[in-house]
Protein backbone atom coordinates (compact mmCIF):
# COMPACT_ATOMS: atom_id res chain seq x y z
CA UNK A 1 0.00 0.00 0.00
CA UNK A 2 1.38 3.46 -0.92
CA UNK A 3 2.05 6.17 1.55
CA UNK A 4 -0.74 8.46 2.38
CA UNK A 5 1.58 11.36 1.66
CA UNK A 6 2.43 10.04 -2.06
CA UNK A 7 -1.26 9.88 -2.71
CA UNK A 8 -1.77 13.09 -1.17
CA UNK A 9 1.27 14.80 -2.86
CA UNK A 10 -0.10 13.03 -6.59
CA UNK A 11 -3.88 13.93 -6.11
CA UNK A 12 -2.84 17.91 -5.18
CA UNK A 13 -0.15 17.89 -8.39
CA UNK A 14 -2.39 16.41 -10.27
CA UNK A 15 -5.35 19.04 -9.57
CA UNK A 16 -3.10 21.66 -10.09
CA UNK A 17 -1.92 19.95 -13.57
CA UNK A 18 -5.32 19.73 -14.85
CA UNK A 19 -6.50 23.20 -13.68
CA UNK A 20 -3.47 24.56 -15.91
CA UNK A 21 -4.66 22.12 -18.65
CA UNK A 22 -7.86 23.83 -18.15
CA UNK A 23 -6.64 27.46 -18.33
CA UNK A 24 -4.59 26.59 -21.67
CA UNK A 25 -7.97 25.44 -23.13
CA UNK A 26 -9.78 28.93 -21.99
CA UNK A 27 -7.39 30.96 -23.79
CA UNK A 28 -6.19 28.95 -27.28
CA UNK A 29 -9.37 26.49 -28.10
CA UNK A 30 -11.21 30.31 -29.30
CA UNK A 31 -8.71 30.89 -31.37
CA UNK A 32 -9.36 27.54 -33.61
CA UNK A 33 -12.05 26.47 -33.04
CA UNK A 34 -11.85 23.09 -34.95
CA UNK A 35 -8.23 22.45 -33.28
CA UNK A 36 -7.82 21.52 -29.62
CA UNK A 37 -4.77 24.41 -28.85
CA UNK A 38 -5.26 24.53 -25.49
CA UNK A 39 -4.63 20.45 -25.01
CA UNK A 40 -1.57 20.75 -27.58
CA UNK A 41 -0.04 23.31 -25.60
CA UNK A 42 0.06 20.91 -22.63
CA UNK A 43 0.93 18.29 -23.82
CA UNK A 44 3.88 19.90 -25.45
CA UNK A 45 4.56 21.86 -22.23
CA UNK A 46 4.48 18.77 -20.05
CA UNK A 47 6.34 16.29 -22.40
CA UNK A 48 8.88 19.47 -22.32
CA UNK A 49 9.18 19.12 -18.75
CA UNK A 50 9.38 15.25 -18.23
CA UNK A 51 11.80 15.24 -20.66
CA UNK A 52 14.16 18.55 -18.78
CA UNK A 53 13.30 15.94 -15.40
CA UNK A 54 14.14 13.24 -16.63
CA UNK A 55 17.45 13.72 -18.73
CA UNK A 56 18.89 16.80 -16.26
CA UNK A 57 17.81 15.49 -12.46
CA UNK A 58 18.53 12.06 -12.63
CA UNK A 59 17.55 11.70 -8.77
CA UNK A 60 15.89 14.90 -8.82
CA UNK A 61 18.67 16.49 -7.16
CA UNK A 62 18.32 14.41 -3.54
CA UNK A 63 14.37 16.19 -3.68
CA UNK A 64 12.20 13.96 -1.31
CA UNK A 65 10.19 10.94 -3.36
CA UNK A 66 6.88 12.80 -1.97
CA UNK A 67 8.18 15.59 -3.99
CA UNK A 68 9.22 13.81 -7.10
CA UNK A 69 5.58 11.84 -7.50
CA UNK A 70 3.63 14.99 -6.83
CA UNK A 71 5.58 16.62 -9.89
CA UNK A 72 6.45 14.29 -12.69
CA UNK A 73 3.26 11.78 -11.74
CA UNK A 74 0.77 14.10 -10.35
CA UNK A 75 1.09 17.21 -12.00
CA UNK A 76 2.67 16.60 -14.71
CA UNK A 77 -0.23 13.14 -15.45
CA UNK A 78 -2.51 16.23 -14.82
CA UNK A 79 -1.14 18.85 -17.23
CA UNK A 80 -0.84 16.36 -20.14
CA UNK A 81 -3.27 13.70 -21.19
CA UNK A 82 -1.08 11.42 -20.08
CA UNK A 83 -3.62 11.52 -17.21
CA UNK A 84 -6.09 9.77 -19.44
CA UNK A 85 -4.24 6.39 -20.91
CA UNK A 86 -5.71 3.40 -19.53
Amino acid sequence: MMNPTVLAGIGIGAVLGAWLRYGFALMLNPLFPTLPLGTVAANLLGGFLMGIVISNFPPYMGLPVELRLAFATGFLGGLTTFSTFD
